[in-house]
């Protein structure tokens, strides 16, 4: 079936704007291709505690290329279908909990095992052993339509989804 699936999150008190049918569009950061993986063997952080590099148990594949309109000359670059291009970690902890969202790295493309995050992030858990899945980041969106929404704490909503479906009003 078209619905059979339901995504359910939840969001700030603003979200209780919605009504029950309402369209939305939902976006979240991944990361496009899996290109490596390792478990996190240390960590450096800055004077404020806050992680600036992650060094892995594994070498992984790093992509970080300008945007098209940042090159100066086309004809000088190898992969075009790399430009714009830039890799990110996702980590997550033992219990499968995410420490952090995808992160993006500054570490120039290659191979590395060090990957230096492209801005310091508060250490939310990260921990010897914790998974990393290395590879290049994008945003995806996806549209829903709001099937349940409902107050879930002071300042926060519970909104249950369905896949807006257009094929199921195609040659209506």
């Amino acid at each position: 079936s078209v619905r059979s699936a339901s995504i359910s999150f939840t969001a700030g008190a603003e979200a209780l704007a919605c009504r029950r049918g309402d369209l939305i569009e939902l976006q979240h950061d991944m990361l496009d291709r899996h290109a490596g993986a390792g478990r996190v063997v240390s960590w450096t952080e800055n004077g404020s505690g806050e992680v600036t590099a992650i060094t892995l148990d594994a070498d992984v594949p790093v992509t970080n290329e300008p945007a098209v309109r940042a090159v100066t000359d086309v004809r000088a670059v190898a992969d075009f279908r790399a430009l714009g291009l830039q890799t990110a970690v996702a980590l997550r902890g033992d219990d499968g909990v995410p420490v952090r969202s995808v992160l993006p790295v500054s570490t120039a493309t290659g191979i590395a095992r060090t990957l230096t995050l492209e801005t310091a992030a508060a250490d939310t858990g990260i921990h010897e052993g914790a998974l990393v899945a290395v590879g290049p980041s994008s945003r995806v969106t996806e549209r829903l339509i709001v099937a349940d929404i409902r107050r879930a704490g002071l300042f926060d909503a519970q909104v249950t989804c369905v896949d807006e479906a257009p094929e199921l009003f195609a040659g209506h």
